[in-house]
């Protein structure tokens, strides 16, 4: 329905456009926006406030896109926890598929959260099935898990 791109700093803070879009579920008619983010990884350097300057932008996008109540997914390798949840689920208020959320007392992460991410809008979506798996094709393929959910929009 829509493609987008968003600026994201990357290594050295050059900017790269990474996507979202908006979707529509053919027998339902539910729009649900999509975005992927790869945020960069120490491999360069240091890059903690490239990282912190993309979730910034990151929350801010979550917040816009969802501000007429269509619900957002962001998926992607963040290279970061605690980091990368915590300021997104206070700032936009979302939940992850793993099971981290945001409590009245502060940020409570999953045990054991990898540094790929499912996670949505917590007042409208709801996360079931989280799996991260390796080995076989995908440690073939990537020095990633493959990480997936079911998301329910309601």
């Amino acid at each position: 329905m829509q493609t987008h791109t968003i600026d994201i700093p990357y290594f050295g803070g050059s900017d790269v456009p990474m996507p979202y879009v908006l979707l529509r579920h053919v027998a339902t008619g539910q729009l649900v926006w999509f975005a992927n983010f790869h945020n960069p990884a120490d491999a360069h350097g240091p890059a903690q406030r490239w990282r912190d300057e993309a979730v910034r932008r990151e929350v801010a996008l979550v917040n816009r896109l969802h501000a007429d109540g269509t619900p957002v997914i962001v998926t992607g390798d963040a290279n970061d926890r605690d980091r990368f949840f915590c300021p997104l689920a206070s700032g936009a208020g979302v939940t992850s598929a793993d099971g981290s959320h945001l409590t009245s007392s502060g940020c409570d992460l999953a045990p054991a959260p990898g540094v790929d991410w499912v996670v949505g809008t917590n007042d409208d979506l709801d996360f079931s099935d989280f799996h991260r798996v390796r080995g076989g094709l995908v440690s073939r393929t990537s020095d990633h898990p493959f990480v997936w959910a079911q998301a329910t929009a309601h």
